[in-house]
Parts: structure tokens; sequence; C-alpha cells
């Protein structure tokens, strides 16, 4: 009777087919930094710039909003052009900076739709653009985690997106149906989840908190904590869910993934499976650290995969030799 060895579990999340499968998505890392460059410089210039120019009003948070989101975007082209696009460990912080600035473009446009009611066609295709580059980005930011763990990275990614766009809903669904949103205690909480999901997203991958299972795992718990449960209180304490059919779905589906998260993520993969999850964790950070390594001395960034492949092959055979010792 054959029982499969551990590695074989370990062996997937962290494979050279990983990687070239990973590659063909992300072809070409250097030229997709330079589109979501000229994308974002584009569309928030085109529609902050010269509406300005035209009503002869420049001196608004919007243009200081985007002035300060230009240098983000002037230097994440500058350090795609020094070889080390948005994916990289030196481009991540960079562009995770950018969207920080994007989503507090986004949120003051949010916010002012549902406080004033006033949302202009302009400031609608501001939010939209601002919606796409986000999601754009969020793929740079998850490239070295599918790396390390392809199905799981995928799946966290999906599942964060489809829960801020539910949450998104939710807000313009209490916004129609009530009018003024902000009085509702339900809506305030929605408002601040959403916003706490955006901003907790990017401060971790500034600081390289998301290039592992294990902080995955952790980044996950952390911001499910501080953004659904309290979504999902509210609604059960103000009986929320009865105001329209689309609230009551909403929050089953947050109370489905509260459950996967503390299921998967805290007890079985950071409980149970803790010394599975610490050993691949080490060698995740070995990855992290050789990379680190060659952007100090200045390799580039083809240079830099070829040797990280080669690390993770040298692992995986290890960690085989062990088991099968």
């Amino acid at each position: 009777m054959s029982i499969k060895p551990p590695a074989e579990l370990t062996k997937k999340w962290k494979s050279l087919a990983r990687i070239q499968s990973m590659d063909r998505v992300f072809s070409s890392p250097r030229t997709a930094s330079y589109a979501w460059c000229a994308f974002v410089a584009t569309y928030w210039t085109l529609l902050v710039i010269i509406p300005g120019i035209v009503r002869n009003v420049l001196n608004s948070y919007e243009y200081w909003i985007w002035f300060l989101g230009m240098i983000g975007v002037c230097s994440m082209y500058y350090c795609t052009r020094g070889d080390f696009p948005a994916d990289s460990q030196a481009g991540k912080p960079i562009m995770a900076l950018t969207c920080i600035l994007i989503s507090v473009d986004w949120t003051s446009h949010a916010f002012a739709a549902l406080q004033f009611n006033n949302i202009t066609i302009t400031a609608g295709f501001i939010m939209l653009g601002h919606s796409f580059a986000i999601l754009w980005a969020s793929l740079f930011f998850y490239n070295r985690a599918i790396k390390n763990g392809e199905h799981m990275a995928w799946l966290s990614l999906l599942l964060q997106w489809v829960d801020i766009v539910m949450t998104c809903v939710s807000v313009i669904v209490l916004h129609g149906k009530e009018g003024a949103c902000f009085n509702l205690p339900i809506c305030i909480m929605y408002f601040v989840s959403l916003v706490l999901n955006l901003f907790l997203w990017f401060f971790p991958i500034m600081f390289g908190y998301s290039n592992t299972q294990k902080h995955i795992h952790i980044n996950t718990v952390l911001l499910d904590t501080v953004t659904d449960l309290p979504v999902v209180v509210t609604m059960f304490a103000t009986n929320a869910y009865s105001i329209h059919w689309w609230l009551f779905i909403d929050v089953a589906f947050k109370i489905i993934m509260l459950l996967r998260t503390y299921a998967y993520h805290l007890l079985v993969s950071l409980v149970l499976r803790r010394a599975e999850t610490n050993q691949l964790q080490q060698e995740q950070e070995e990855q992290i650290a050789l990379e680190n390594k060659l952007f100090a001395e200045g390799a580039t960034g083809e240079e830099i995969d070829a040797k990280s492949a080669e690390l993770i092959k040298r692992q995986s055979e290890a960690t085989d030799n062990v088991t099968t010792s």
C-alpha cells in the first residue's frame, strides 16, 4: 500500500510548473507595468486636469491627490525602467503606495456621493478607472504569492474582489432605498468595511506581507475579522437584512467567508498544519532573501527569476529526499 508523502502536498505549491504557468499569465511584467502607468496617467489626467482647466479651478482636493498620485506613477515608471517592474521586490511597495493614493481619491468621491447625493459623470468615470487600476494592480501584488501557492492565492484574490464588489452593491442598494444612507448604522459599517478592505489590503503589501503562503493566511484572518465580522454583527443587531433581499444574500456570503476563513486559514493552516506551514514559510523566506540579495547586487529581473527557480528546485529535491529517507 503506497502512502502519499507530505512532500507531494508541499511541492504542488512551489513547483517549477507553477512558475512556468505564471510566466504565461505575466508574459512580460515590464510591459504590463508600463501599460498600467500609461493607463492611470491617461484617465486620471484627462478626467481631472482638463475639466479643471475648463472650469478654471485647479485648487481643489482632486488636483492635489492627482498630483501625489502622479508622483507614484512616475516613480513606478522609472523603477520599471531600471528593470524592476511592479511585481518585483523594489516595485511592489511603490505600486502599493500609488494604489493607496488612488484609494483615497476613490473614497473621497464615494463619500461625497453618499453624503451629499452629488456625483458627476466625470467623478463616476474616475471611480470606474480607479477600480480597474486597483484590480489590475492586485495581479502584480499576488504575482509572487501565486508562484508560492497558486491555487490558494488565486482563490484568495477572487474571493477578496467578490467581497468588495458585493459590499459596494450593498451600499448602493441602501442608498437607493433609504436615501440618506449614512443615517443607518449598517450603511456606515458597510462604508467603513469597504474602506478598510482597500487600505488594509495595500498596507501589508507595502511591507512585503503578501509574499508567502503563511502571510496570506494571517492577512486573510485579520482582514475578514476587522471587515466582514463587524458587518455581520451589525446586520443581526439591527435586523438590517430585512431592508432588502440583497442584504440577506450579502450577509449569508459573508458568514460563509468567515466560516471558511476561520476553518481553513486559521484552524487548519495556522494551527493543525502549523509545522508544514512553518517549513514552507522558511523555504519561501529563503527565496525572498535570495531575490533581495540579487537585487542589491544589481542583477536583472531575468537573472533573479532564473536563480530563484534553481533554489526552488533544490528545495523541492531536498524535501523529497528527507521524506523518502
